[in-house]
């Protein structure tokens, strides 16, 4: 038996229908992953189920056609990818198949993904050169019109640079599923001083 100290004071607080707590529990999982990376998700799970129908297996997982799957995709992707693309497909599968996860966690698979890292993870990875402030003068010149977008698009490279921000915290997707409000920042955030200006970033998936 649980006993309480007669100092513990607890708020009172109303019961739940269960409707409600159906509702709300339902909305809670809604929102338990961002919708663009549902969609990121979706899209590896339909790599699986392509692989799974190129080569004439059972989508049911097992550890053989995962650590088949592992060695595959090694072969056309970055090796460091596949992760991943694994959590992707667990993530997809574990309502109708609840032991993925720890097919997934095999030592079969993990091994698989080592081998192939070792094998294929020697590929060079190339990158835009970074830009200087050499290249900010030059853009300045370049765009420094009265043109709404022409402005729009200083504005965005010069705070980006300057704030070491990524392009995905300032600029809004074209696909209406991944675009949020809860990302976006707001106009009324947004704080001139003399020397500098400020404004508020209202949410990011590792937070």
């Amino acid at each position: 038996m649980i006993r309480l100290s007669a100092r513990s004071r607890q708020p009172q607080r109303t019961a739940w229908s269960n409707e409600r707590l159906l509702h709300e529990h339902a909305l809670a999982l809604g929102h338990a992953i961002e919708s663009s990376t549902a969609i990121t998700y979706t899209s590896h799970l339909q790599l699986y189920l392509s692989f799974c129908k190129l080569h004439h297996l059972p989508i049911t997982p097992t550890i053989d056609t995962f650590s088949f799957y592992v060695v595959y995709m090694c072969h056309h992707i970055n090796p460091c990818l596949v992760a991943t693309y694994l959590s992707g497909i667990c993530n997809n599968l574990e309502p109708y198949f609840p032991s993925v996860r720890t097919i997934r966690n095999n030592p079969l698979v993990i091994r698989s993904l080592t081998g192939m890292k070792k094998l294929k993870g020697g590929i060079p990875t190339h990158c835009r050169r970074a830009l200087n402030e050499e290249d900010l003068v030059y853009l300045v010149k370049i765009f420094s019109t009265s043109l709404y977008d022409d402005c729009l698009f200083l504005a965005i490279l010069l705070t980006g640079f300057y704030g070491l921000m990524r392009i995905g915290k300032l600029t809004q997707s074209d696909a209406k599923p991944k675009q949020s409000l809860l990302k976006s920042t707001l106009h009324h955030s947004l704080k001139f001083s003399d020397h500098d200006f400020s404004f508020h970033l209202p949410y990011h998936k590792g937070d």
